[in-house]
């Protein structure tokens, strides 16, 4: 998430010095594509949503409610409407502010799991059996 940031900020940056408006229908293709993949995340983590599987599958949902595509389909709409480049920026500021919150949310949160991990339990010794040639 930290470098999806990164590459936001990057953009951000660019397209304030080269200013352009983009294709509000590749903005609407991306947008219904990320519904797409999330909506088939939340599914195939929605029935492990109370299992305890070293939180992992609560971590990979957190991500789940911070939607993005209400966003980028304002963002589009706006280009559409407007037909200008600053509404693609301000939905692209607004998610280099939302990456990085939720990247230090699960980075918080797998610190606080890893330190209030137990331990696994020690094996039982083995008994094995060595094999041993005659001479």
């Amino acid at each position: 998430m930290l470098a999806t940031a990164l590459a936001v900020a990057a953009q951000i940056v660019y397209r304030i010095l080269v200013p352009a408006t983009p294709l509000f229908e590749a903005m609407t293709a991306v947008v219904v594509l990320a519904l797409a993949a999330n909506c088939t995340w939340l599914l195939v983590l929605w029935r492990h949503r109370h299992d305890d599987i070293n939180k992992g599958v609560r971590l990979g949902m957190l991500p789940q409610r911070h939607r993005v595509e209400p966003g980028g389909v304002f963002g589009a709409g706006a280009v559409a409407l407007f037909g200008s480049g600053w509404p693609d920026l301000l939905v692209a500021v607004g998610l280099g502010v939302l990456l990085p919150v939720s990247a230090c949310r699960v980075i918080r949160r797998s610190i606080h799991g890893l330190a209030h991990a137990t331990p696994p339990a020690a094996a039982p010794p083995s008994r094995a059996i060595t094999l041993h040639r005659r001479s």
